[in-house]
């Protein structure tokens, strides 16, 4: 054990301001870098960075964006071709260049 030193360093948290804070989910937002990319630049860890933003979304302070997006359907089923098979059976088709498709019924 080594013994106490007199000029012991104390270590204590940093604090960021809210508009730093803002600065770097904006830009972890945008898309184009990840997050890691964004921590490293700003010499910050990726975990306090996702915090950052799970405390963003929230407080709302995000667009959300929602669980479900719906699809349009197409208007008729009718266009599409039926293939013909028998109930139950899978029928597996393997096209290749220049010659007639493989079908496989299993």
């Amino acid at each position: 054990m080594t013994p106490p030193s007199s000029e012991r360093e104390i270590r204590r948290r940093r604090r960021y301001a809210p508009p730093f804070k803002a600065k770097i989910v904006a830009a972890c937002l945008q898309g184009d870098t990840s997050i890691a990319q964004v921590a490293l630049q700003h010499r910050l860890n990726t975990n306090l960075v996702q915090t950052w933003i799970r405390k963003a979304k929230r407080q709302s302070q995000l667009p959300a964006v929602p669980d479900f997006v719906p699809l349009p359907v197409p208007p008729s089923a009718g266009e599409f071709p039926v293939p013909s098979t028998i109930p139950g059976e899978i029928r597996i088709e393997l096209p290749s260049a220049g010659a007639r498709s493989l079908c496989i019924g299993l």
